[in-house]
């Protein structure tokens, strides 16, 4: 596994967001409240919310769209199993951490620095000695 494939799980990882968004766009519901009450005494009175999707073609797109979600799941799933399997034939803890954390997690220098104590400057020492050092990269 190169760099380019590591970074390949960010990029998917965006194109999955993007698909989201486009769905969040193309989503018209339809939604609305009428009052209803209980069907036994006390028949105490509330809202009941309904809502819908306006068009069965904008249905079907929705579906179209949901199952594109899948595909790029599972790809981003099998890429995380690849990069883990090589990331795991690190011998150094600390690399292995700061490589999962930057293309797995997808986390930010600041973020490593919080959440793990490694400093910035050390992580991205590290981060070059790796790429350095790995034939692959």
């Amino acid at each position: 596994m190169t760099e380019k494939d590591l970074k390949q799980i960010r990029g998917k990882l965006r194109e999955m967001e993007a698909i989201k968004r486009q769905m969040e766009a193309r989503r018209y519901r339809l939604a609305d409240s009428v009052r209803g009450s209980m069907p036994v005494f006390p028949y105490v009175e509330h809202v009941i919310a309904v809502t819908g999707i306006r068009d069965r073609k904008i249905g079907r797109q929705l579906s179209t769209q949901k199952e594109l979600l899948k595909e790029k799941i599972k790809e981003v799933l099998e890429l995380v199993r690849q990069a883990n399997e090589y990331i795991d034939t690190i011998p150094d803890a600390d690399t292995r951490i700061i490589l999962r954390c930057r293309y797995v997690n997808c986390m930010t220098w600041y973020e490593i620095e919080t959440d793990f104590g490694i400093s910035i400057s050390t992580g991205q020492r590290r981060f070059r000695e790796w790429q350095k050092k790995d034939p692959l990269t």
